[in-house]
């Protein structure tokens, strides 16, 4: 069983799927980390973004993820080609490190229609707009990439639509969130 922690950007997945790890022994993965990893390793998509961007997004071997986010939020016309191939990669990814595994717990940032395919249950970790749009600004995004990142991703409510359970990290203490993944994590015990 493979289980969906997701929700918008900066609402808190990381946290939220540590602390999880930490307290339930259960395998947790990130997406951005494959992500990551396919940006360093992954010869067919290397040669993808070059197809899509030119040569120069290319920088010692790797894909340049400063030039990535640039042309992100520029709205390069190339990008939804390129993000195709990316989710293509990065789901079959998945599915090769979590074979073996009776039930894991997925950080998941690209949640769409096409990929809930993918997972038994969604878990959405939520929070407010301005409380995200404020963590964004304390981690270094710029305004002009908040926007673009948010625009991109589903809205909250279409978050919360597809939510099977829901932590919120809206009050913006650990305390609240480690109780609400407390009584999810015992819960969802029996897929572990």
């Amino acid at each position: 069983m493979r289980i969906a922690l997701s929700g918008g950007f900066c609402s808190g997945k990381t946290l939220v799927r540590r602390y999880w790890r930490s307290q339930f022994d259960i395998p947790t993965f990130s997406m951005d980390a494959w992500v990551s990893r396919l940006y360093r390793e992954d010869t067919t998509l290397h040669k993808e973004a070059q197809r899509c961007f030119g040569k120069e997004v290319i920088k010692l071997g790797v894909i340049d993820r400063n030039m990535l986010r640039a042309l992100f939020c520029a709205q390069n016309p190339a990008w939804d080609c390129f993000e195709e191939v990316v989710h293509q990669r990065v789901f079959a990814w998945m599915l090769r490190e979590t074979q073996e595994y009776k039930g894991v717990l997925i950080e998941s940032p690209l949640l769409s229609e096409r990929s809930l395919s993918y997972f038994s249950r969604i878990v959405v970790v939520d929070a407010e707009r301005e409380l995200r749009h404020a963590r964004a600004l304390q981690r270094g995004y710029t305004q002009k990439e908040w926007l673009a990142i948010t625009r991109r991703q589903l809205s909250r409510y279409a978050y919360i639509r597809l939510a099977d359970d829901i932590v919120s990290t809206a009050r913006n203490t650990e305390e609240s969130m480690r109780a609400q993944v407390d009584r999810l994590g015992i819960r969802y015990r029996q897929f572990f």
